[in-house]
């Protein structure tokens, strides 16, 4: 006889399932440790490189009956916890090379306007400056 035909069996099953489950969990959270510290080094190698391995964990997780998943909300709460907490970090680290892009547009700007003259003083190429016609 089978311990898996018995009630016994059935709460083994049952704990075995939720282990599997949580085990899932667990590898979806250390992805986003993992991603976390890409986004911190900056990393964009190793973010996309990363992204399939937590599409695949993701999709593992998602596909669990919702009986694995049952009083696993803590769990659930920590998954979207770290995840909004990279999406911060990412926006953060956007929002980083964006400003470096506009303030090198903006030295490039100011290294086309000035120059220096025979004695290297500042010389400043206004409207009527070389190029332009009046």
């Amino acid at each position: 006889m089978s311990l898996f035909g018995t009630g016994l069996g059935v709460r083994v099953g049952d704990r075995l399932r939720a282990a599997s489950w949580r085990g899932r969990v667990r590898q979806v959270l250390d992805l986003l440790d993992e991603e976390r510290a890409l986004i911190q080094r900056g990393d964009l190698r190793g973010l996309a490189g990363l992204a399939p391995r937590s599409r695949a964990a993701l999709e593992e997780l998602t596909s669990a009956p919702a009986s694995e998943s049952r009083d696993g909300e803590p769990e659930l709460e920590a998954i979207r916890d770290s995840a909004a907490r990279n999406q911060r970090l990412l926006g953060a680290m956007m929002e980083g090379a964006a400003q470096a892009r506009r303030e090198l547009a903006q030295a490039e700007k100011a290294r086309n306007r000035l120059g220096y003259d025979r004695a290297g003083g500042t010389v400043g190429a206004g409207p009527s400056g070389p190029g332009k016609r009046a």
